[in-house]
């Protein structure tokens, strides 16, 4: 039986920062922020997991958006990402 699994990313806000520190100059900064956390939260939480990922051991992932690269930690035993580095090339 596959479950949907509702994936939370441990600190948006702080995402968000990260994000617009990289945007700094930008007169768009916070719409480029906030549409890049969208964007992230979107990709990494589209697909289901067969149950029971809790059981799964944590794993790393990357995630690429232009120039943008996102390093993050799955982590099924609490349905979390914990984003670890940000980076643009």
């Amino acid at each position: 039986m596959a479950h949907n699994l509702t994936w939370r990313v441990n600190d948006r806000a702080a995402l968000e920062r990260q994000f617009q520190l990289m945007f700094a100059g930008s007169e768009h900064r916070d719409w480029a922020a906030t549409r890049l956390v969208d964007k992230f939260i979107e990709d990494v939480t589209l697909y289901p997991l067969e149950w029971p990922a809790a059981s799964e051991p944590p794993s790393n992932d990357e995630w690429r958006f232009g120039r943008v690269t996102v390093r993050f930690k799955r982590r099924p035993s609490d349905q979390l990402i914990e984003v670890l580095e940000i980076h643009a090339d």
